[in-house]
């Protein structure tokens, strides 16, 4: 599986297997950015793509992060990797799409558009500067996909991480928790990964020597 279009340099950047098997998204975020999901045709044995969104323009680095949910009806990928928006940058976002229960076809407006500067005010204070710019370096969704956990840093400084829930149709900010460390961060030691349970109530990331677990209580658990 791989996309040529529009002279990408690299032909896969990240990708994610839906719980079950039947779905794969593959991005490929260099420049504008492109998302492919595939899906498994069960009478040719084989993934086809189902699904192809382009970013809409110069350095919109669509898909620098993509997940998808236990049966790939809801996807989450991240875009943009800057703390402002211009006519070449993009403040980074995550984005949010699910497939129409009835139809099987993914819909073409988002459920939802987090954007960072929304949820790490600005400041000069360069660590929060960084929220905003890496904002959604890494994103994880529950089985279900109604939990979305977000993972935040870039050029290898700090982390923060808000967990967002989507309750009644409407996706909202739940938990947020942010870290340094005592380690010089760079390319070798910033791991930097986050998943979930497949219930959503228990988070793990880490940033270089920390890692960190947070449980949400049962009561909690939007439905």
């Amino acid at each position: 599986l791989a996309t040529a279009d529009n002279g990408y340099y690299h032909t896969q950047y990240k990708t994610a297997f839906s719980g079950d098997g039947t779905s794969i998204a593959i991005s490929n975020s260099y420049n504008q950015g492109v998302v492919n999901v595939f899906k498994l045709n069960y009478n040719t044995h084989t993934y086809e793509l189902e699904y192809e969104i382009t970013g809409d323009g110069t350095n919109y680095n669509m898909g620098r992060a993509i997940s998808l949910n236990y049966d790939g009806t809801v996807m989450a990928y991240s875009y943009g990797s800057h703390d402002e928006d211009t006519a070449t940058t993009q403040i980074s976002r995550v984005v949010i799409y699910s497939k129409d229960p009835i139809t099987g076809i993914w819909n073409t407006i988002p459920d939802a558009t987090l954007k960072g500067s929304d949820f790490y005010e600005y400041s000069d204070f360069i660590p929060v500067r960084k929220f905003i710019e890496g904002f959604g370096a890494t994103v994880s969704l529950s089985t279900d996909g109604k939990t979305l956990a977000v993972a935040s840093w870039k050029d290898y400084a700090w982390v923060a991480m808000r967990v967002f829930k989507k309750r009644s149709g409407v996706w909202l900010p739940y938990y947020t928790d942010i870290q340094g460390t005592t380690i010089p961060l760079n390319s070798n030691s910033l791991v930097n990964e986050i998943d979930m349970t497949d219930n959503g109530q228990m988070i793990v990331w880490n940033a270089a020597d920390i890692t960190s677990i947070a449980t949400i209580p049962n009561d909690a658990i939007y439905t």
